[in-house]
């Protein structure tokens, strides 16, 4: 827990540190156990390691439960039960669908591409074509200066 400059403990590591280690000391990190006394003698503080308090000694009149034997083998046939398929070593670049549909994806977008642009009228001027298909393309209306 830090202190800041009144000497305060920082209230949110206190929160932190009761949650992570409990309400008992002797539990908590050499270097945090300094600040629980200053943490103790204010009225948030305490109220917050009494509340830790009880939970603790909940938990430790809580009985220890064992997982059977049944819910042990149960627990290690899910990875056989859910087998992951293994990858074809002649196919380096995954699945196969993740390929398909970017190149299907590349040729629906030049279709569009080439459906939009506007077509080259015989003896026009190229540099027209040109501004209409960059404002096209850039949204924007971007004037070229030919020399």
């Amino acid at each position: 827990m830090k202190d800041d400059t009144n000497g305060k403990v920082d209230e949110e590591r206190l929160r932190a540190v009761v949650a992570a280690y409990g309400a008992n000391r002797e539990r908590w990190p050499e270097r945090e156990r300094a600040a629980a006394e200053l943490a103790a003698r204010s009225s948030e503080g305490a109220l917050l390691l009494e509340g830790e308090a009880r939970l603790d000694a909940w938990l430790n009149i809580a009985p220890e439960v064992v997982p059977s034997d049944e819910l042990l083998r149960r627990v290690r046939e899910i990875p056989l039960r859910h087998a992951m398929p293994a990858k074809g070593a002649w196919w380096p670049l995954g699945k196969v669908r993740h390929l398909v549909t970017a190149v299907a994806a590349a040729a629906v977008f030049g279709v569009i591409v080439g459906v939009a642009s506007p077509e080259k009228a015989d003896g026009g001027d190229d540099d027209a074509a040109w501004e209409d298909l960059s404002s096209l393309a850039l949204g924007l209306d971007f004037p070229e200066e030919t020399p």
